[in-house]
């Protein structure tokens, strides 16, 4: 009901007033409490469901999608609506290659992103903007931080000429809506033409030090759909913003924190490294 695809702010915020997050974590602890580390089989109806509990399980099927495809029923519905090429809900040999090339130009096979320096000047430059406006109004709110993030999301994936071009993530944010509803809600055919003409616009001029650059020189087998793997990193890049404004909220209540983060930044041999900002990130995700 919060909304798979893209959040509905309020029934977040009811969600957040009855506390359901707090609700789901604790049945699933006592769900493994009561039948141990899984997984655990769900006879609903219509269709048997297993709940994955344990670590070991989920990187198994993250690692064996030939046999664990993550392209549901539910999720090729949703997702159809805004990237109906991605990789998440490709099969056979489609899926293979856009995988390899999902992996190629985000550099998975590596802790920190072979162009991590640039992505983090690019972070600082809008941090630092963001953080004048903020002091003009003495506090920051959610709202400009997200803006603010966008802006450094379209800069880092396709380009300069990208930061202001709010549009291409509004258009996006049209299509998060559609999806949500999955199979209850038509395509919006033109809507999603349009989009990926603008991506594809912003891709042709590969901006060095970008992700637009690594895709221009990536090794192509002709069916990557480079467009549409984008569109889901434009997409999946807002639990990121989530994620850092906890984590900076979580510095923020606690002073001593803060003061190593402070201390992290200031000593670290690389703006990419910085290990207590990295574990207060961490922190939030498992606390949210």
């Amino acid at each position: 009901a919060k909304g798979v695809i893209i959040r509905r702010p309020t029934v977040t915020r009811i969600a957040q007033r009855l506390d359901l997050d707090g609700r789901g974590v604790r049945r699933m602890q006592k769900l493994r409490a009561t039948y141990g580390t899984g997984p655990l089989v769900l006879n609903l109806p219509f269709r048997t469901q297993v709940l994955v509990m344990a670590p070991e399980d989920v990187h198994r099927m993250l690692d064996d999608t030939e046999v664990f495809s993550p392209a549901s029923r539910e999720k090729t519905a949703a997702l159809a609506h805004l990237e109906p090429h991605a990789s998440l809900i490709s099969e056979g040999r489609d899926r293979a290659v856009r995988r390899r090339f999902n992996e190629e130009v985000l550099d998975s096979k590596h802790d920190v992103h072979r162009m991590a320096a640039q992505f983090v000047a690019v972070a600082e430059e809008e941090a630092n903007r963001l953080l004048r406006e903020a002091g003009t109004e003495g506090d920051l709110e959610w709202g400009p931080f997200n803006a603010a993030w966008h802006a450094m999301v379209r800069r880092v994936t396709l380009g300069e000429a990208a930061r202001d071009d709010e549009a291409v993530t509004e258009m996006l944010a049209k299509l998060r809506q559609a999806a949500n509803w999955a199979f209850l809600h038509p395509r919006r055919k033109g809507l999603l033409a349009e989009f990926h003409a603008r991506v594809d616009h912003h891709l042709q001029r590969a901006e060095p030090g970008t992700l637009a650059a690594m895709i221009a020189a990536a090794d192509k087998q002709g069916n990557e759909a480079p467009s549409h793997q984008v569109a889901h990193w434009l997409f999946a890049f807002e639990p990121g913003a989530m994620a850092a404004f906890r984590a900076l909220a979580l510095l923020a209540a606690h002073p001593e924190g803060m003061a190593r983060a402070r201390e992290d930044v200031a000593t670290a041999e690389s703006r990419a490294k910085l290990p207590y900002l990295r574990g207060s990130v961490l922190e939030a995700l498992r606390l949210w």
